[in-house]
C-alpha cells in the first residue's frame, strides 16, 4: 500500500485559539453540537461535540480567505545578547593590549535544549479538514481513462484545481459543474 493517510496531513491544518472572544449570544448554542455560524471576516464554523456552554468550542470548518498562519518567534538563547558579547570582547582586547596576554577564559557547556511539550491528544480523524465544495469546470484527464479533473469551489479566493479516480464510476452528465462533492482539503499535494 501507499503511506499512511495521516502522512498525507498537512501538519499547519490545526490552528487553536484558547483565547478568542465571541459574541455572548453563542454562549445559549455552545451546547448544541452541528449549530454553524459565520464568524465576520474569518469564516464558517460549527459547534464542536465537545462544547459545552462553561468551554464553547467552534471549529472552522471553511474559510473567507485562505490566510498564512502565524509564524512564532524563534525560542531565546541561553547565551547574552549580542551587545553584550560585543562589549565584553572588546574589554578582552583592551586588557590584553595593557598587560600583556590575558588568559583564556574556559568555555562554558551549553544547557541542553529543553524537550518540546507533548501535542495534545487528539483524535486522528478530527484532524482532516472536510469541506462541501461544488464543481465549477470538469474534464476527462488528456493521459488517463480513470482519471478526472475538476476545479471545485470550497470558500476560497479561487477554485481547487483537483484529479480524482472516479472517471469509472460517474459520466459526464453525472459528474458537471453545480455537482455537490465532499473534498479533503488538507492533503499534501500529491504529483
Amino acid at each position: 500500500g501507499g503511506p499512511a493517510w495521516l502522512e498525507l496531513l498537512n501538519k499547519d491544518s490545526l490552528s487553536t485559539l484558547s483565547e478568542a472572544v465571541v459574541e455572548p449570544s453563542l454562549l445559549e448554542v455552545a451546547d448544541k453540537p452541528g449549530e454553524s455560524f459565520q464568524f465576520q471576516r474569518v469564516g464558517f464554523f460549527t459547534v464542536d461535540l465537545d462544547s459545552t456552554k462553561a468551554k464553547p468550542v467552534f471549529n472552522r470548518v471553511v474559510p473567507l480567505k485562505q490566510q498564512a498562519l502565524p509564524v512564532p518567534d524563534p525560542p531565546k538563547s541561553q547565551d547574552p545578547p549580542k551587545a553584550e558579547k560585543a562589549a565584553a570582547a572588546k574589554e578582552d582586547k583592551k586588557e590584553a593590549g595593557e598587560g600583556g596576554k590575558k588568559e583564556k577564559k574556559e568555555k562554558k557547556e551549553k544547557a541542553p535544549a529543553p524537550a518540546a511539550a507533548p501535542a495534545e491528544a487528539q483524535p486522528e480523524w478530527t484532524k482532516l479538514d472536510i469541506r462541501v465544495g461544488e464543481l465549477t469546470k470538469t474534464w476527462p484527464h488528456p493521459d488517463s481513462e480513470k482519471l478526472w479533473c475538476e476545479e471545485i469551489a470550497v470558500g476560497e479566493e479561487a477554485p481547487r484545481q483537483v484529479c480524482s479516480g472516479l472517471r469509472a464510476h460517474y459520466g459526464a452528465e453525472e459528474f458537471c459543474a453545480g455537482r455537490k462533492v465532499v473534498v479533503v482539503c488538507n492533503l499534501k499535494p500529491a504529483k
